[in-house]
């Protein structure tokens, strides 16, 4: 019976999505950035520094959306919108408040640093609804971006 659990233990530190035990679909929510640096289609989605999602298309300009998400706050400037894709076992750990961070993951395993998305979840969010389908949420390009709109 140990062993079941440590098995299980393990597999689930070394991969934590398993879509075949979740009950639904991931959900799909915006993330809406001013520029994009070197950020792409297929770039991890972290939270708390857990490989939460992925970055499923990257949308130019109002005539590429698909997936029909409406700004909150009314910008429609040059922003441009990160479809992200949230494996549906982390959907009530991402509440509305949530806010996308550009940032390079450094590894010692890579010869580059990686490009990916950091949700952080203000501590004034925490008691928030979790996030919705096609809900966009304010993304922030760099860490310096995101200490001078604090």
């Amino acid at each position: 019976m140990i062993g079941v659990y440590v098995l299980t233990t393990i597999l689930s530190y070394f991969f934590p999505v398993f879509p075949a035990l979740a009950n639904s679909e991931p959900v799909e929510v915006a993330v809406s950035f001013d520029d994009l640096n070197g950020l792409g289609e297929g770039a991890k989605v972290l939270a708390d520094g857990q490989w939460v999602g992925v970055v499923s298309d990257v949308l130019h300009s109002e005539s590429d959306a698909e997936i029909g998400a409406v700004n909150s706050n009314g910008d429609s400037g040059d922003e441009i919108q990160v479809s992200v894709k949230i494996n549906p076992l982390y959907r009530d750990v991402l509440k509305r408040g949530t806010v996308g961070l550009i940032m390079s993951q450094v590894s010692v395993f890579k010869d580059s640093p990686e490009t990916v998305v950091e949700l952080i979840v203000p501590k004034s969010s925490k008691q928030n609804k979790a996030l919705a389908k096609g809900e966009v949420i304010k993304g922030y390009s760099s860490y310096l971006d995101f200490w001078a709109a604090s």
